[in-house]
């Protein structure tokens, strides 16, 4: 993160005092952003320990690693894949971590994270450009990748939320040196994305966080009704590929949001190698008696609270801060009266903003090292 940066954020601060005011070429590649002191979880840990803490720092992924010891005798880290909320709910039924808790969950909350990790995902590498690194974020469907040494020797880890956060500290030290992009003349999104804009690479990623919602938000959004069954939603979400659904009242109010971790916590639990289920990674046994049951319920039994909102003209910084919170990874959008449902912005939007401005910069070679 930012903050632990070190000689880069002084560096930063530095070249924004002498008016090279050049984000991607001073904090570009995944070193940059990556935390070292990130702990990856062991094959040993216990699973009750990883959920916890997932729900404690708002991730849904963490990185798993081994020891290895080399022909010399030193000791690595070695990734061996990725501990993941979604695969540790598939194990679980609706009423783990509650006083109905049942001795299954019980079972395999105190089980090993060996049980239940994904293997084989992808890592990263210190001199991956960070628009690279976020862009096989989005690829993989990561919240956190490890950053992995040349003998792949486990570094620190880049996370969804040490990207959005930087966001924010950057535009703190923008304004601090009162460089950059003037509040009231900034930029559209669209227009620096179509290059209608000379602004260099800071005024390009900071004018472009100055930017309102509206310029960035998802306008197509889908919703369902609290009295809608749960089948239903889900082939919903499986045509439009879609990673959640606002749930609406009879007042076309919000009530809460469906995604796929609530939605496999709230069916019941099954061997991860043997469970099948929908194209969006969601699984279950459609055969057996319990998930029929479960399927034919209303989506308000696996809906989780809406949470925070935004609006239209609210900046996107204000959007960053918000989709820092634990569990916040999509906020409604409503319009400036703060009734009707317009939109929807995400971690993963974000993450496509800064991949489409990685990418301009790139194109007009800006991360050259002369440049």
């Amino acid at each position: 993160m930012i903050d632990s940066m070190g000689s880069v954020l002084i560096d930063v601060l530095d070249r924004l005092s002498s008016g090279k005011e050049i984000f991607y070429r001073y904090v570009r590649t995944a070193s940059d952003l990556m935390d070292k002191n990130f702990a990856p979880v062991k094959f040993e840990d216990k699973v009750n320990v990883v959920w916890t803490r997932m729900l404690e720092e708002g991730l849904d992924d963490f990185p798993v690693t081994v020891e290895e010891e080399d022909k010399k005798g030193v000791t690595r880290q070695i990734v061996v894949g990725a501990a993941r909320r979604k695969d540790i709910a598939i194990t679980l039924s609706s009423f783990a971590g509650s006083g109905s808790q049942l001795p299954a969950d019980e079972k395999v909350l105190k089980g090993p994270m060996s049980r239940v990790i994904t293997r084989g995902v992808s890592t990263l590498r210190p001199e991956t450009p960070l628009f690279e690194a976020v862009n096989r974020m989005l690829r993989d469907g990561l919240e956190t990748v490890a950053v992995v040494g040349p003998s792949e020797e486990y570094l620190g880890a880049l996370s969804i939320l040490d990207v959005i956060r930087s966001f924010v500290r950057l535009d703190t030290l923008r304004r601090a040196r009162q460089v950059g992009t003037d509040d009231t003349e900034s930029a559209r999104f669209v227009d620096l994305i179509g290059s209608a804009t000379a602004s260099q690479p800071t005024d390009v990623l900071v004018g472009t966080f100055l930017a309102r919602v509206k310029d960035v938000m998802n306008k197509s959004v889908t919703t369902v009704r609290t009295e809608d069954r749960l089948l239903d939603a889900i082939r919903i979400m499986d045509r439009k590929k879609l990673d959640y659904l606002f749930v609406l009242n009879e007042r076309d109010k919000i009530r809460g949001i469906l995604h796929d971790a609530s939605i496999q916590m709230a069916l019941p639990p099954i061997e991860v190698r043997d469970a099948s289920g929908s194209k969006t990674g969601l699984r279950y046994n459609g055969e057996e008696k319990d998930a029929q049951e479960i399927l034919s319920q209303t989506v308000a039994n696996a809906m989780v609270k809406p949470g925070t909102a935004v609006q239209l003209d609210d900046t996107l910084l204000k959007a960053c801060e918000r989709l820092c919170r634990p569990g916040v990874q999509v906020l409604p959008v409503f319009d400036p009266s703060g009734t009707k449902l317009v939109g929807a912005v995400s971690r993963r939007d974000l993450l496509r903003v800064m991949v489409a401005v990685g990418e301009l910069a790139a194109k007009r070679g800006l991360l050259a090292d002369d440049a």
